[in-house]
């Protein structure tokens, strides 16, 4: 099961009602859909993956709503990683950089000239595509993938000199999933 709520108001993430709104879908929402799912997920040894952001670790300014729910999404992931480990669920997340989607195509209208900026200071000077994103989804959630693990494919962001926090992430006390049958 992949869960991969996004929702951003921008600025108007600053307003009480909109901040509750973001985290409604992107926060509350993908823990009422686990807690939902876990029986089912525990009879079939089955695999949750968490979409995150890179804005978990650094913020993205008025989207604060947004930062704080893939924030959050990152700590749901890591404690239910250890909750749910003994039921033989695997629970993995992946915290992409720039992807072209739809929530990407609103930030020139909404900031005019930030898509140039964002591909000057990324070394491969292109945004990611969403089956770059769908791969490594796909092998977390095939019996290859890992028991718990933290990716944050950042892009290249490390190699342009703009801090990460990736070391600090870390993995929960990493396990091999089960060997392929």
């Amino acid at each position: 099961m992949c869960l991969a709520a996004g929702i951003s108001l921008g600025e108007k993430e600053m307003e009480w009602a909109s901040y509750r709104k973001v985290l409604d879908i992107q926060l509350d929402g993908v823990f009422k859909t686990i807690e939902l799912s876990r029986p089912l997920l525990a009879k079939t040894k089955g695999s949750i993956i968490t979409i995150s952001s890179m804005f978990a670790y650094f913020g993205g300014g008025t989207s604060v709503a947004y930062s704080s729910a893939k924030g959050a999404i990152v700590q749901m992931t890591k404690s239910l990683a250890g909750a749910y480990a003994d039921d033989g669920i695997r629970v993995n997340s992946v915290a992409p950089g720039w992807i072209k989607t739809p929530l990407l195509e609103k930030v020139d209208t909404i900031y005019p000239g930030s898509t140039e900026r964002l591909l000057h200071r990324t070394p491969m000077n292109r945004f990611g595509e969403p089956v770059e994103v769908a791969q490594v989804i796909a092998f977390l959630a095939s019996r290859r993938g890992l028991l718990r693990q933290w990716r944050y494919p950042a892009g290249g962001r490390r190699l342009s000199g703009h801090r990460d926090l990736t070391d600090q992430a870390g993995a929960c006390r990493t396990r091999p999933g089960p060997s392929p049958a």
